[in-house]
């Protein structure tokens, strides 16, 4: 199923092959999603051919999914943000929610879902054997 027209913002991009950071922006690709990249690490590169950007604030379009591969203490300081930016889901991965990021993202409307974002979208991130041709 293609999600055309829907958007998802990696937070913590990476563009080591090896983070599920990493394999979730391929797989979105290929799901056909408008993928953003964010670390301020990484910012002003390209990952799997997506512009990396500091912030949430640095992307101008409409964002639906966030997915968070950030430790919790980070993640926390992004959901403002990502309110403001109208993002009603946030995949909170194994490893980067706590009691706190959860509440807090409630407390802003968003739904805060704590799964595997590269699993929900019908791949297993430790057997991804997909490429990437657009």
């Amino acid at each position: 199923m293609s999600c055309e027209g829907k958007s998802v913002v990696i937070i913590g991009a990476s563009p080591n092959p090896d983070r599920y950071a990493n394999k979730a922006i391929l797989a979105y690709l290929k799901k056909g999603y408008k993928v953003f990249a964010v670390n301020p690490k990484y910012a002003g590169t390209k990952i799997h051919g997506v512009n990396v950007v500091s912030s949430v604030n640095d992307i101008s379009e409409k964002i639906d999914i966030a997915a968070l591969y950030v430790r919790p203490e980070i993640g926390i300081n992004v959901l403002e943000d990502l309110a403001r930016k109208g993002v009603k889901l946030v995949y909170v991965n194994p490893g980067t929610g706590s009691s706190e990021l959860l509440e807090k993202g409630r407390k802003l409307g968003m739904e805060m879902i704590e799964a595997c974002a590269i699993k929900s979208i019908g791949f297993d991130p430790d057997n991804m054997r997909i490429s990437l041709s657009l």
